[in-house]
């Protein structure tokens, strides 16, 4: 058994018809709430070729760091790490974040979006940008604490998630472990960001702070930010 406890098996012992709504949004497939090799990392860097590095610049990260490349590709400057760091995750982490990415790519989107979602307030669902997502201002996620959201960003292959001032309100229960952010790339400037980034491409984090996980099959860029696990 993983030496992890995974974040994500609360929202397993739903309902019965909790379930099933899970099961809607991952097209068929749950398996994102039961990888828990890789879910359990706040921080991940899980690139193929044994590339993966974290530059951690005046940033606090309250939860485990785990990248593909050797120890030296930790880069710390005033980075306090408050959990484990693991270099060299195992090829299993890197397995199980593929199939994350893989879940999360091929929902099938509910909802699109449009405009920076300053004022809005979202029930749980499948919600999908047709370009890329500027945010700023606050978004509220109102639902019960069984309820999962995934945002898709603009056609995957060239659509980056970018976030300025932008805040996110959990609402009526709603759990930061459930809200999942997928794109090619995230770049987050002053903004109280919740939920998990997962990305192919590269995740920078200027200022603010992150409430759930940042994960990527490329490199990890913080500066100033405060990083906290999701369930925390």
């Amino acid at each position: 058994m993983s030496k992890y406890k995974s974040i994500l098996k609360p929202a397993m012992k739903c309902s019965n018809m909790a379930l099933l709504g899970i099961t809607i949004f991952f097209s068929g497939s749950s398996s994102v709430f039961g990888q828990e090799e890789a879910s359990n990392f706040t921080v991940l860097s899980a690139a193929q070729d044994s590339t993966g590095s974290v530059y951690c610049t005046d940033s606090t990260i309250n939860g485990d760091v785990g990248f593909s490349g050797a120890g030296t590709s930790l880069l710390q400057n005033g980075c306090p790490i408050e959990q484990e760091v693991i270099p060299m995750v195992s090829n299993q982490v890197l397995v199980d974040f593929d199939s994350i990415h893989t879940d999360l790519t091929t929902a099938v989107c509910e909802n699109t979006l449009t405009g920076n979602l300053d004022g809005i307030t979202l029930t749980p669902g499948v919600y999908c940008f047709d370009t890329e997502a500027e945010l700023t201002g606050v978004l509220t996620l109102n639902g019960p604490a069984e309820g999962n959201w995934i945002f898709k960003v603009g056609a995957l292959g060239m659509s980056t998630l970018k976030a300025t001032n932008f805040a996110v309100v959990m609402a009526g229960g709603a759990q930061n472990c459930n809200v999942w952010w997928v794109a090619d790339a995230a770049i987050l400037t002053s903004s109280q960001y919740k939920g998990s980034l997962v990305t192919s491409g590269t995740i920078t984090l200027t200022g603010g702070s992150l409430h759930g996980r940042a994960m990527t099959k490329t490199s990890l860029i913080l500066t100033g930010v405060t990083v906290t696990a999701c369930g925390s």
